[in-house]
């Protein structure tokens, strides 16, 4: 068995959404965990991986999108509306893989 790990790391540190500072963003921080396990041996050599994306499920704010300082932009006027874009929930994923040659 060849088995891995990892634990990265993010932070995105606090900035604004325009020159004014109208809106205030990210300052947060993420952590992630990856996990694998191998058989190269096997045929097909199958790996197994499960991934935990934002494992203290941060909420943080990366951007926002309608009006800016009270002018309307394309997003507005084509009915899409005001909004927050914010970084994902955590997020599970478990994959198995093989290769064909």
């Amino acid at each position: 068995w060849v088995t891995n790990a990892g634990l990265p790391s993010s932070y995105w540190s606090k900035t604004y959404n325009n020159l004014q500072h109208d809106y205030e963003l990210y300052d947060f921080g993420q952590y992630s965990v990856n996990l694998s396990t191998a058989r190269p041996d096997w045929t097909g050599a199958p790996v197994l991986s499960l991934g935990v994306q934002n494992l203290l499920d941060e909420r943080g704010l990366i951007g926002r999108f309608g009006t800016a300082a009270g002018v309307a932009s394309n997003l507005v006027s084509a009915g899409v509306g005001e909004g927050w874009t914010y970084i994902r929930p955590r997020t599970i994923s478990l994959r198995l893989t093989a290769q064909f040659d």
